[in-house]
């Protein structure tokens, strides 16, 4: 991959990250309480939440408010 493809995808994954790390804040979850919730383990979320993994659409559809919930 190219490294202006590499930094771009780099850049769209921590921006979702921030989102999600947001929607979690503002439902007033903890780390610990949104990965209960949603099954994972808490270094899932804390990798999600840091851009380090990118989460899939299930994992989307598992945390809790999500349309599938």
């Amino acid at each position: 991959m190219p490294a202006s493809q590499f930094s771009s995808a780099q850049s769209a994954r921590q921006a979702l990250a921030d989102r999600l790390r947001d929607v979690r804040l503002d439902a007033g979850l903890t780390a610990r309480a949104l990965s209960v919730a949603a099954g994972w383990h808490e270094a899932k979320t804390s990798k999600i939440e840091h851009g380090k993994q990118q989460p899939s659409e299930a994992d989307l559809g598992s945390a809790p408010g999500s349309v599938d919930s």
